[in-house]
């Protein structure tokens, strides 16, 4: 920066006195004091804008930090409040999409297909394998969140607890969507999940 604002100065005093030599001369006479007179009104008009804009910055950043005191906590803090916000709203979300019906049954699906994945690899005996007991763990702790979502979905669904999809088994979860009840009970028939 020191090495920058020299030259920049010195280039600036060259093109000034240049302009003054050569362009000042040939303007008619009274031309340069008026000009001089613009810039000074645009000097004044460029400082008492800038002074408004100040102004208006610190009294807007006042009005904003009295609006969300937040703001006026430390930035650690202030990310760690906006972090934890955000997981939180992300978990309703997480609830409310498991709260349909089809995502219960993906639920369900899922879960299953990894129950399945593990049983296959304990039946070939690989679970003691040091390449494939990580993917275990890793899958009973898929398996245990997945559980969990479904069931705080069904929760949220204000499905009874004894009769959820997740208990059902899965022909009785899909005749539970599909409404198959409905249709057996017109002829007194009703198909326990």
């Amino acid at each position: 920066m020191e090495k920058v604002t020299p030259m920049l100065e010195s280039g600036f005093i060259t093109i000034k006195t240049k302009a003054e030599e050569k362009l000042f001369l040939q303007l008619p006479e009274g031309t340069t004091a008026n000009i001089q007179a613009k810039l000074d009104t645009a000097k004044e008009n460029v400082a008492s804008a800038v002074g408004n804009l100040d102004s208006l910055a610190c009294e807007g950043l006042d009005q904003l930090t009295t609006k969300l005191p937040a703001l006026k906590e430390a930035t650690p803090e202030l990310l760690e409040t906006a972090k934890d916000t955000t997981v939180t709203y992300a978990e309703y979300a997480k609830e409310y999409v498991a709260s349909y019906s089809l995502a219960q049954i993906a639920l369900k699906l899922g879960d299953k297909g990894l129950q399945v994945v593990t049983d296959a690899l304990k039946l070939a005996g690989l679970e003691e394998s040091k390449h494939v007991k990580p993917v275990l763990t890793g899958i009973k702790t898929i398996r245990r969140h997945a559980r969990a979502v479904r069931r705080a979905g069904a929760k949220a669904a204000g499905i009874e607890p004894a009769k959820t999809i997740g208990e059902a088994s899965l022909l009785g979860a899909v005749a539970e969507i599909v409404g198959l009840n409905f249709f057996l009970s017109v002829v007194g028939l009703q198909l326990v999940p």
